[in-house]
């Protein structure tokens, strides 16, 4: 049950990049923005179940790798949002490492805080980018 919880989080993260960006004649960000999206709709196509904190797992490398390229396309512009979001995604990272090695319901839990957190950090920023994408 907790890790179904955990994993409901990650739709609120694609939610927050619904930016509508095109890579031509757009800042790099709008690009990297796109390209996060992607990796994160495909953290949300994880199944629940017993495997589902293990593929959350998996797959959070592509997601932390977009998300980089994102910061780092976007830091001079939006260095308030993406100095948030290197601290909220190094919590998230922390958390999930720790739920995946508990699976306990509290520590599940402290992941989706750190989900949300992020999830929050990451849609100020795409709001932040609307007016440039």
């Amino acid at each position: 049950m907790a890790k179904v919880v955990a994993l409901a989080v990650i739709p609120a993260l694609v939610g927050a990049l619904t930016v509508g960006c095109s890579s031509s004649g757009k800042p790099a960000v709008c690009s990297s923005l796109d390209d996060l999206k992607t990796s994160v709709s495909q953290v949300t196509d994880v199944q629940s179940g017993e495997n589902g904190l293990s593929a959350l797992q998996s797959n959070l490398p592509a997601v932390k790798s977009d998300l980089n390229q994102v910061l780092d396309d976007a830091k001079s512009q939006y260095s308030n949002q993406t100095a948030q979001i290197r601290t909220d995604l190094t919590s998230l990272q922390s958390a999930v490492d720790v739920a995946q090695n508990s699976h306990s319901a509290t520590d599940i839990s402290g992941a989706v805080t750190a989900a949300k957190t992020l999830g929050g950090s990451v849609r100020q920023l795409a709001d932040a980018a609307k007016s440039t994408c």
